[in-house]
């Protein structure tokens, strides 16, 4: 329901399936989001099935943020992008390279500068790119290791 939508990836990974959490965020036959995708949608919808297998609409919202909170998950665990103190001040990069994807990024403005992570899967390494605003502390957590991020750009391969 909507009180454990906002949860229920972020638990699934924390307790060792993240592996059921990126099945249930790729799966394409509802109950799901990229359901919505596949039927054409653009925001998220308030309820699973707002439009059935056989194109029905149902009456239902069409861009409503109960199920919407996949957003964020995508942002802090695929795009690897999480604040760890207020307006970012401290940054933890740690992108789920292993995903399924072969790239993803995320960027958000603050107050401190621009945020930013980027990463890409080619020939079995990874690229990842980062952009951290000065005055701001930021750690790398990637493949069992933590590097420590100075202020600028800065790039790893792992």
């Amino acid at each position: 329901g909507f009180v454990s939508t906002p949860h229920l990836l972020d638990i699934l990974t924390d307790n060792g399936r993240a592996d059921l959490a990126l099945s249930l965020l790729f799966q394409t036959e509802s109950p799901s989001w990229l359901y919505m995708v596949e039927k054409g949608a653009t925001t998220i919808w308030e309820n699973w099935e707002a439009i059935r297998p056989d194109g029905t609409a149902m009456p239902s919202s069409f861009n409503h943020y109960a199920l919407g909170s996949v957003g964020n998950y995508l942002y802090r665990r695929i795009g690897g992008l999480e604040a760890t103190a207020p307006g970012y001040s401290s940054i933890r990069f740690a992108p789920e390279i292993s995903c399924g994807l072969t790239y993803a990024e995320s960027r958000v403005e603050t107050c401190y500068g621009t945020v930013s992570c980027r990463w890409e899967l080619n020939n079995g390494k990874c690229m990842i790119e980062l952009e951290v605003p000065s005055g701001c502390d930021a750690v790398l957590s990637v493949a069992g290791k933590e590097l420590s991020v100075q202020s600028g750009q800065s790039k790893f391969e792992i």
